[in-house]
């Protein structure tokens, strides 16, 4: 059977023109109202392609804002008691990129939330981050990265590597070059992209923001 889809796919290359995504800025607040009990909320900002010079300093940034030891979950978790939960995560392609602050809460805490979220990305553009604390984050992102290359997940990794055009020792070379980047970088980085958010909300429709 799987042979027989195998033979049906057209071999070599295809006469449609590519597609591809483009992150297009929306900044405000958008809602959209549904019957459930949780609040989602999801803050946006523009940020860099996968080609993109800046492309390691927004990796060491994610990094810096994610994981359980991480900005956003000490902002909302462990210095607060906002939300269930609080992560990063940034999407990006050949031409477009953007990150997004994503949680979930409780109605009675969505304006702390939303603004606690917002002044982490305000420290950024306006605190230099400590040298001690880029070395924390790069040396978790190394064990993460050692623990993960297992000798089965190595092909697929090393291949999509390269499909995407990092080369397939990127994972090799990636914490060298994350140690290259600065506070200053990471500064300018917050200043140049992060600002005018989208902020998007789904609530229950009795939710007064």
């Amino acid at each position: 059977f799987a042979d027989q889809i195998y033979k049906a796919v057209p071999k070599g290359k295809t006469e449609v023109a590519r597609l591809s995504w483009k992150y297009s800025e929306n900044p405000g607040l958008h809602i959209n109202e549904y019957e459930h009990e949780q609040v989602n909320i999801n803050v946006v900002y523009p940020s860099v392609s996968r080609n993109d010079k800046d492309y390691i300093v927004s990796l060491l940034i994610e990094s810096l804002l994610g994981g359980s030891r991480g900005r956003i979950h000490e902002a909302v978790r462990g210095n607060n008691n906002l939300a269930y939960f609080a992560y990063p995560s940034w999407d990006y392609n050949d031409e477009s990129g953007y990150i997004s602050l994503i949680s979930q809460t409780s109605a009675d805490k969505l304006n702390d939330l939303t603004e606690v979220l917002e002044n982490e990305m305000i420290r950024l553009k306006t605190e230099l981050v400590t040298q001690e604390e880029l070395s924390i984050v790069i040396d978790e992102r190394e064990k993460i990265i050692k623990s993960y290359l297992s000798d089965n997940r190595q092909p697929y990794t090393m291949t999509s590597l390269e499909a995407v055009g990092r080369g397939y020792d990127f994972n090799s070379k990636v914490i060298d070059l994350l140690k290259a980047v600065t506070p200053e970088d990471v500064r300018n980085f917050a200043n140049k992209y992060f600002n005018n958010p989208s902020i998007y909300i789904s609530k229950p429709s009795a939710v007064i923001r």
